[in-house]
Parts: C-alpha cells; sequence; structure tokens
C-alpha cells in the first residue's frame, strides 16, 4: 500500500518519504516542513497514536494525518483530541487524501511562517529599553501621545522621541506596523518552536 500511495502522490507533484515503521521515521532526519505526515493507525511496534504523540513534540510544523482500517468514532475522536490534523479510513478516497495532505501542507507552511514571524519580532522586540517596552504596550493599547505622556508622568515630546526610537527598533513605517508586531507576539501558537 505503501508504494502505491507513494506512486500516486509523487504523480501530483509532492515529494513522499517511505518508513518501515513509525521508530524509523522518528529516528530519520528528514526536513518536515512544510510537510505532512500520513501513517496508519496499525502498526507494528508503536502505534499511530503514539507516534503523532511523540511526532507533535519533535516536529511541532508536522500535521498528521492517520489512517485505518478498522476506525470507530471514539478512536477518531481521540486522534482528533490530540492533535491529529485528519482521520480517514480505509479504503482510502484518493481524491479526499490528496485534498486533506494539501490542506496539511498548507497548514505546516502558515504555522512555520508564523513562528518565523515571532521570532523575528521577538527578537526586535528585546532590543527595547524598559521604558520603550512600556512605550510600545500603550501604543498597541491605541492611545494619543498626549494621553501617554500623563499616564506615564512624562511630557508629550518626550513621549514621541520614545515612540520614534521604538518605531526605528523596531524596523516599523507606521502605526500599522507596530500593531502587527503587537499582535504577532501576543498569540501564544507563534511560539511553539521558539
Amino acid at each position: 500500500m505503501g508504494q502505491s500511495l507513494k506512486s500516486y502522490l509523487e504523480s501530483h507533484d509532492l515529494k513522499v518519504f517511505l518508513f518501515e515503521s513509525a521508530e524509523l521515521f522518528l529516528e530519520s532526519s528528514v526536513e518536515t516542513g512544510p510537510a505532512c505526515l500520513l501513517s496508519d493507525i496499525n502498526l507494528e511496534g508503536m502505534n499511530g497514536l503514539e507516534l503523532l504523540a511523540i511526532s507533535r513534540k519533535k516536529h511541532n510544523h508536522l500535521p498528521t494525518i492517520l489512517i485505518t482500517g478498522f476506525g470507530d468514532i471514539p478512536m477518531a475522536v481521540e486522534a482528533l483530541k490530540n492533535g491529529a490534523f485528519n482521520f480517514l479510513e480505509k479504503p482510502l478516497n484518493l481524491s479526499v487524501l490528496l485534498i486533506c495532505i494539501n490542506q496539511a501542507i498548507k497548514k505546516s507552511r502558515s504555522d512555520i511562517e508564523n513562528t518565523l514571524a515571532y521570532i523575528e519580532a521577538k527578537q526586535l522586540f528585546d532590543t527595547l529599553t524598559n521604558r520603550e517596552k512600556e512605550i510600545f504596550d500603550i501604543m498597541i493599547d491605541g492611545l494619543t501621545n498626549k494621553i501617554m505622556a500623563h499616564k506615564l508622568g512624562i511630557t508629550v515630546s518626550t513621549v514621541e522621541a520614545h515612540r520614534a526610537k521604538v518605531m526605528s527598533k523596531l524596523k516599523c513605517g507606521s502605526l500599522a506596523d507596530v500593531l502587527n508586531i503587537g499582535k504577532i507576539l501576543k498569540h501564544p501558537e507563534n511560539q511553539r518552536s521558539t
């Protein structure tokens, strides 16, 4: 089955790596992103649910699609609750499988991009002084310079100077850019691989 699936997926311009067991996959150093993992639930040795649990820790951005010939609702619920991207029953509908794989790869790509954006934003944010971080937090709350000055007990011109430094250090050309960095930093799912 593995070889026939490999041929089918490669005929749709997907790069496929086959592994004899879950253990061999986990020992491999195959680049995993953007990509997805397709595994049967019923494997010799480690089963698909155990593989899912370990793979999620080792490969954060590798959505897992589990397949089974003996699926039942509780098994599917457990797989999805444990982070499976999808759960498919045999006999596989190859068109549905292909759609599912492409969606999983798209999610993998998005997760990787989000993590990289977080890492870049965090590195820039870490260059700010404590006062500049205060200014940043107030900026993303949308307060005016006058209200900021009153809140911090400093002059409006001092607020303006700090804002200019914040924008420069964060490489932002507008308040919208600052707000975007704030949005990136506040989403914990972007921190998974950092």
